[in-house]
């Protein structure tokens, strides 16, 4: 047999050994997880690179334990998901990639909570949602954000006179940092805002309204039950684009439930 042939045949068998035998995950459960590895191929201490399925860096983790051929690990930072290689290859991967939607491209969040608006002596109920596409959506110095588009809605009654807003808007969002697996992330919107003001007559209704442009900030703390839902709060600062609005006339404190698909 010539040698080229015999090199050749050797690449290709270890090629196929190595994706055969690569280190996969198995099992998880919180934020640690099952490897099946090669014997002696890590050891309590090393830390190692996470890599979805289309071998992209998505997180770090750390053996904390090993047996045979099963590797122990604790994620430090990303996320794991059944089946992703595991690796001791050294990564650049940024921490601070924003996780709200990483089991995949998209993700709902409902909202419900109170507005605190000044002049009014009463917190009107707030209801809100969003729709959040994932960062692989947008490149260049946007790539560690989610986009997202919503709306939120609250009314309440002055002394006869039913009183609402209605805001519809998009914008982006991206994680600050993790706290003890509470996600931070903090964002910004713009769109429009319709305020209405109504009163019932004996002549029928009677309302006027008007609409504004309006820009909108907030900081949020995400928690994981599991790899699809989340639960958290939300500060919401409005600003809206008119002459007789200023700055914290409106404020909303969101309760949040987010499901990742």
């Amino acid at each position: 047999m010539k040698p080229q042939s015999l090199f050749f045949i050797l690449l290709v068998t270890f090629s196929f050994s190595q994706t055969l035998f690569a280190a996969t995950v198995m099992k998880i459960k919180g934020e640690k997880a099952l490897v099946k590895m090669a014997v002696g191929e890590f050891k309590k201490g090393d830390t190692l690179t996470i890599y979805d399925n289309d071998n992209e860096a998505v997180g770090k983790a750390r053996v904390y334990k090993t047996r045979g051929i099963k590797a122990y690990v604790k994620v430090t930072s990303g996320f794991v998901e059944k089946g992703y290689r595991i690796s001791g290859e050294t990564e650049n991967w940024s921490s601070n990639e924003n996780r709200n939607t990483s089991r995949g491209q998209s993700a709902a969040r409902g909202y419900l909570g109170l507005s605190f608006v000044d002049g009014l002596s009463d917190s009107p109920i707030t209801f809100a949602g969003d729709y959040m596409f994932s960062k692989s959506l947008l490149g260049g110095v946007l790539q560690n954000w989610n986009l997202l588009g919503g709306l939120l809605y609250w009314t309440n009654d002055i002394g006869g006179v039913s009183v609402s807003i209605l805001e519809i808007g998009a914008g982006l969002e991206t994680q600050l940092t993790q706290i003890n697996k509470i996600n931070i992330s903090a964002g910004f919107r713009g769109g429009i805002a319709r305020a209405e003001a109504a009163v019932s007559t004996i002549i029928g209704r009677v309302s006027a309204s008007d609409t504004n442009l309006f820009v909108s900030g907030h900081v949020n703390a995400m928690y994981p039950i599991n790899d699809q839902l989340q639960v958290g709060g939300e500060f919401r600062l409005p600003y809206y684009l008119d002459d007789n609005y200023d700055f914290f006339d409106i404020y909303y404190l969101l309760g949040s439930v987010q499901y990742n698909f």
